[in-house]
């Protein structure tokens, strides 16, 4: 038993060993990394800023840039003409839909008013006749 107990703490030692020596490789990689990137910030630092007035732009490049600007301009204007014609023809439609309601409203306020003359009428009827039957009573 004492055995088993001394191997067991035997691996378990070898396996810290190895963990630690994976953590100090992989600690000297990072501080060879970071060395590494310092030497480049330094070096970015220290040289000069471009000259945007050296600068080019390669013929392909400026091609592709300026069709975009069309193709984007084009989009615009055809949507922008699509929407107009849209609303032409919205307001036109509004237009008739006006005419059709200022027409039904125009039959409907004659047909109240032959109704109320009708009313009227029959009221009037019903009126002279119970004046009649009034008068044959008495």
């Amino acid at each position: 038993m004492l055995e088993q107990n001394d191997e067991k703490h035997e691996s378990g030692h070898e396996r810290l060993r190895q963990d630690y020596r994976n953590l100090e490789r992989r600690m000297v990689s990072t501080e060879e990394a970071q060395s590494s990137l310092l030497t480049r910030l330094s070096k970015l630092e220290m040289a000069p800023p471009p000259e945007l007035g050296n600068l080019r732009v390669p013929f392909p490049m400026l091609v592709t840039i300026v069709v975009g600007f069309l193709a984007i301009g084009a989009g615009i204007w055809s949507f922008r003409s699509d929407m107009v014609i849209r609303l032409d023809q919205n307001a036109a439609t509004s237009a008739n839909n006006y005419r059709l309601l200022e027409q039904s409203n125009k039959n409907l306020e004659e047909r109240i008013k032959t109704l109320d003359q009708q009313q009227r009428l029959q009221n009037a009827e019903f009126q002279t006749f119970r004046q009649e039957m009034a008068r044959r009573n008495r």
